[in-house]
């Protein structure tokens, strides 16, 4: 699959989802990963849907998840 297939596909996801314009840059603009994955953890997508969407493991999204963050970071 192309990068361009990819990302129709997961803007298609991301729309379907429910998240705004908005929300999608602000979820494009996150620094990390895991913030990524809080983010839409926090927008109640599922691990397996978060998974799928980013393209990575569902033991990554999970191990995200139960992992307390130690020190948050500040993006000025």
């Amino acid at each position: 699959m192309s990068n361009t297939q990819t990302n129709k596909k997961n803007e298609a996801t991301t729309a379907s989802k429910g998240l705004t314009v908005a929300e999608g840059s602000a979820f494009m603009q996150l620094p990390t990963k895991s913030a990524k994955i809080r983010f839409l953890n926090a927008k109640g997508w599922s691990r397996g849907e978060i998974a799928k969407h980013m393209g990575i493991r569902y033991q990554h999204v999970r191990n995200v998840l139960i992992t307390p963050v130690a020190t948050p970071r500040v993006v000025a």
